[in-house]
């Protein structure tokens, strides 16, 4: 039912001349019948959705976007679509700031870029790049449990903006507006020309 509302509405959006792109969660097992090599057929472009790596609901802390998660998940879409040139990179303007008890029970709370960056000077925590993940990554431990966020800035989104020439393709997408800094667009800027 849904291929067929997808072939239905690109047959509307092509004789009106509207852009039809198509936002889809990675790849993976539970995925699979969106059968983005169809959408690929239908639509412009396909949009892969390369966050929420961790979120509410997981059962430990972690980043919302790490750079293997995000080249993984252009790699699976490039596969199954056929063509790089027309999937588009959606990305984080958000951090999850972490928050482990002592009896080991995690909630988080989504901060923007701006927020994300402010929280680390007034809680007085350390941040260092991580490698693995290719983020800035705080953390702060108290007698009651333990503060952490693998922030989402301008030196992460540069990493996954650079898979952009890697992988030639259409463009980038972002979630969700208001949550960035202004700094950002000079620098998306840069690798979209």
């Amino acid at each position: 039912g849904y291929l067929q509302f997808l072939r239905e509405l690109s047959i509307e959006c092509r004789k009106k001349g509207i852009v039809l792109s198509i936002d889809n969660y990675q790849p993976s097992a539970w995925t699979e019948f969106y059968d983005r090599n169809q959408q690929g057929r239908l639509a412009d472009y396909v949009v892969v959705m390369n966050y929420d790596e961790h979120t509410t609901s997981s059962n430990e802390a972690g980043s919302v976007s790490s750079l293997t998660f995000t080249e993984e998940g252009l790699k699976n879409t490039i596969d199954e679509v056929g063509d790089a040139s027309r999937v588009i990179n959606g990305m984080p303007f958000y951090t999850r700031m972490w928050y482990t008890d002592t009896t080991g029970s995690v909630t988080s709370e989504i901060l923007g870029m701006s927020q994300a960056g402010q929280s680390v000077e007034n809680m007085g925590m350390t941040s260092a790049w991580d490698e693995k993940t290719s983020q800035n990554y705080a953390e702060l431990e108290t007698g009651s449990g333990k503060y952490q966020m693998w922030l989402e800035d301008e030196q992460s989104l540069e990493e996954k903006l650079k898979l952009f020439q890697k992988y030639e393709l259409a463009g980038g997408a972002e979630w969700k507006l208001g949550l960035e800094r202004n700094s950002v667009w000079d620098l998306i800027e840069q690798y979209l020309k």
